[in-house]
């Protein structure tokens, strides 16, 4: 996340190749880029998420590929869950000030904060698309003991979420098993695993 500062070039050349690749979406280079992990002062890690939200924008320029801001779990246990919902709050603010409408909250271990961050960003703008996706193990568990089911549940009762998914894992074939559990046409659903 620092090089969305450091080397902005480099960034902008990786965006690129995803897109010569084929990709259709960009995440900006933001997935950590919180105060816990940063370690920061909050003006310096405000460029570092206002840097990558326009870096990705400018390297999708006019084309018809999308972009969307990549936001990753917070782990403190020193914060407390407000501090931690009031961070999540003050990156989605910042990406979106910097012109993202499409947020993916990847790599999460469970639902807390997601329902109630998704209400607060679609009071900015009601056509922001919200995507969250979860890493669950091969057992269908996430790291802090959430199963599928009650993801899924979780998940399919909160209306400001527009898509869900899995990513991350031990690899495609768990998440694919997962993947065919998830009922169709209720949302958008993604598959990103680590291969």
């Amino acid at each position: 996340e620092f090089a969305n500062v450091s080397a902005p070039d480099l960034i902008r050349s990786i965006h690129l190749e995803y897109i010569q690749a084929g990709a259709r979406l960009l995440r900006t280079n933001t997935f950590a880029a919180n105060r816990f992990a940063l370690k920061v002062p909050r003006e310096e890690q405000e460029e570092i998420l206002r840097q990558g939200a326009v870096i990705a924008i400018k390297a999708a320029g006019e084309s018809d590929v999308l972009v969307a801001a990549s936001i990753g779990p917070i782990r403190d246990g020193e914060a407390s869950e407000e501090d931690i919902y009031q961070e999540y709050r003050f990156m989605a603010k910042t990406i979106f000030r910097a012109g993202i409408r499409i947020f993916i909250f990847e790599t999460f271990p469970e639902t807390t904060h997601l329902c109630r961050l998704a209400a607060e960003i679609k009071g900015c703008d009601r056509d922001v698309f919200i995507h969250t996706q979860f890493a669950f193990s091969s057992d269908g568990m996430t790291r802090d003991g959430h199963s599928f089911a009650r993801i899924t549940n979780e998940v399919a009762a909160c209306g400001n979420i527009d898509g869900w998914g899995l990513n991350c894992g031990a690899g495609p074939s768990h998440l694919r098993r997962l993947a065919e559990q998830i009922p169709k046409g209720v949302k958008p659903i993604s598959v990103l695993p680590n291969a």
